[in-house]
């Protein structure tokens, strides 16, 4: 990497006495982007790489979970396994729903009430809402409702 890039990086991090934030433009997922050679690069994966002096192979993970941090103490290297199975550890994983709140979506959208509003209240994107109740997801689920509802229906 060439000094003036190099240069560029450093100008945009503020240190502070943990995290070393990116100051400049973020991606539409909140992560620090520096534009090299006509390409978008995240500013984590960049600071990884001036760490160790290669391109990581797999995904580069934050252990403070701070998006902007570019501090390669706070950085490792993982595949898209482990970045799942740390979203989870650390209860990250808060777009997904658990049994009761799917029973409650349902409710609510066999009421009419809308997607958004629902995905809203439930801390969950309208797309997975939309998914609940398409029968993409949870398709035991609608089984379960749908059987519970005809086993009414005959007495």
């Amino acid at each position: 990497m060439d000094e003036k890039t190099l240069a560029r990086f450093w100008s945009k991090v503020e240190k502070t006495e943990s995290c070393w934030l990116w100051t400049a433009s973020r991606n539409t997922r909140g992560y620090g982007q520096l534009r090299i050679s006509g390409a978008n690069v995240t500013a984590h994966r960049l600071s990884w790489t001036i760490a160790h002096g290669r391109t990581p192979e797999q995904c580069v993970l934050h252990r403070c979970d701070v998006r902007t941090c570019v501090n390669p103490a706070h950085l490792f290297e993982g595949s898209n396994r482990d970045n799942v199975n740390d979203r989870v550890r650390k209860q990250r994983s808060a777009r997904v729903l658990n049994k009761e709140q799917a029973i409650e979506a349902m409710r609510r959208v066999a009421q009419g009430e809308s997607y958004r509003s629902i995905g809203d209240a439930l801390g969950v994107s309208t797309g997975a809402i939309f998914r609940l109740a398409k029968g993409q997801t949870w398709r035991w689920l609608h089984e379960e409702i749908s059987a519970v509802a005809a086993s009414r229906r005959e007495k």
